[in-house]
C-alpha cells in the first residue's frame, strides 16, 4: 500500500491488489473540508492476520511551526522570511525546527514509511547532507524565539542529500520512518499529539545555503509530513451457539 504525496494539497493512494481465496480488503478514503489532512485507511483481513493499515498526511499549520536557528547565538526566527540551513556569507550556520500537530497515528504502532515534503526556494550552491530527527518528546512544544533547540533530545537521525529540482517544486526526504518510530514508542506519547523534526546541517560547506519555503510566505508549499502506519488488530471469533435438543428443525413443503 505505498503513499504517494507531491506536497500539502495532495492524498495518500493505495493501489489494488489481488487477495487470496478467503480474505477480505476493506479501503476508505477520508478528508476534511480544507483538504489539509487526507487520510486513507486499509484493513486487510487475511486468514488469521487482520491489520488496519493507515497513510497518513498533515502539514504545518501556523507560523510558529517552521522555523530557522541561527546556531551561534541560538536565534530562532519564527516568522516573516523563508528559512534557512546552511552556512552563509559571514560563516552563521543555520539550522531548521518543523512541527505539525493532531498527528493520527496510534501510540505503538509499526511506521513502515515517513517523510517531510518541503519545497525548497533556493538550493545551495554545494550540496550537503542534511540530518533529519525527531524531537523526542511526548509532544513536540511550540518552538519559542530563543535558544529553541538547546538541549532537546533528539532522535537518531537520518541523512538526507537534496537533489537539483525546479525552485517552488516539492522535494521528498529521504524516509524518516525510524524517527517517528521513535516518537511513537515513548511510553506517554498518545495519538493526536504534536510530532516536530530538527534539521541540521551535517556538513555545509561555506557560502552554501538551502532555502525553503515556509507557512509564512506560502501555505501552500510548507513542509507537511507523510506517514504510513499499521496496527495488528484484535482476533474476532466466530460467535458459536449451543445446540438446544429439544429444537427440531423445520420443514417447509413446496407450495404451501
Amino acid at each position: 500500500m505505498p503513499c504517494k504525496s507531491s506536497g500539502r494539497l495532495s492524498i495518500g493512494m493505495i493501489t489494488p491488489v489481488v487477495l487470496p481465496s478467503g480474505s477480505l480488503s476493506i479501503k476508505l478514503q477520508t478528508q476534511n473540508a480544507a483538504f489539509t489532512n487526507p487520510r486513507i485507511f486499509a484493513i486487510d483481513l487475511t486468514g488469521d492476520a487482520q491489520e488496519l493499515k493507515v497513510c497518513y498526511a498533515n502539514g504545518v499549520q501556523t507560523g510558529n511551526d517552521d522555523c530557522q536557528e541561527q546556531v551561534d547565538t541560538g536565534s530562532i526566527t519564527l516568522a516573516g522570511t523563508r528559512n534557512q540551513i546552511g552556512k552563509d556569507i559571514s560563516n552563521h550556520t543555520f539550522d531548521l525546527g518543523v512541527r505539525t500537530t493532531n498527528v493520527d497515528v496510534k501510540k505503538g504502532a509499526t511506521i513502515d514509511h515517513a517523510y517531510l515534503n518541503m519545497a525548497p526556494f533556493s538550493l545551495a550552491s554545494s550540496s550537503f547532507a542534511i540530518l533529519v530527527s525527531a524531537f523526542n518528546e511526548d509532544s513536540t512544544a511550540t518552538f519559542s524565539t530563543s535558544a529553541d533547540f538547546l538541549g532537546r533530545a533528539l532522535s537518531t537521525g537520518t541523512s538526507w542529500t537534496p537533489g537539483t529540482v525546479n525552485q517552488d517544486k516539492f522535494q521528498q526526504s529521504a524516509d524518516i520512518a525510524a524517527e517517528v518510530q521513535t516518537v511513537v514508542n515513548r511510553a506517554n506519547f498518545a495519538q493526536w499529539n504534536a510530532l516536530g523534526m530538527r534539521l541540521l546541517h551535517a556538513s555545509a560547506p561555506a557560502q552554501s545555503l538551502y532555502t525553503f519555503e515556509n507557512y509564512d510566505t506560502s501555505i501552500p508549499l510548507s513542509a507537511d509530513f507523510l506517514i504510513q502506519w499499521r496496527e495488528v488488530l484484535p482476533k474476532v471469533q466466530q460467535p458459536t451457539f449451543p445446540l438446544n435438543p429439544k429444537l427440531r428443525p423445520a420443514i417447509f413443503t413446496p407450495g404451501h
